[in-house]
């Protein structure tokens, strides 16, 4: 991840110290599967999920994720969020 480049070993752990899901967005199984390997061979543990229908709220001053999934719950917590003058950003 370029954003990530530019940061020691120490910087990128203390970023995710504690989290207990990251989600890597779309890519492909390949990609994936690449990605699963070099976790498994640094020890670290992951899974590889389906995304499907699931919504996810990314609140970037807490850096946290919540997912939902959903459908009635997800509009209500967007309607909720547009209400309060929340930015929602819904991917194309």
């Amino acid at each position: 991840m370029p954003i990530f480049s530019s940061l020691s070993s120490r910087e990128i752990l203390d970023q995710f110290k504690g989290v207990e899901e990251v989600s890597v967005g779309k890519m492909n199984k390949s990609d994936a599967e690449k990605l699963m390997a070099v976790l498994l061979s640094r020890g670290l543990q992951g899974e590889i999920k389906s995304l499907g229908k699931r919504y996810v709220i990314i609140n970037r001053a807490l850096n946290s994720i919540l997912s939902i999934e959903d459908d009635d719950v997800y509009r209500r917590v967007k309607q909720r969020m547009l209400v309060a003058g929340v930015e929602v950003i819904v991917p194309g």
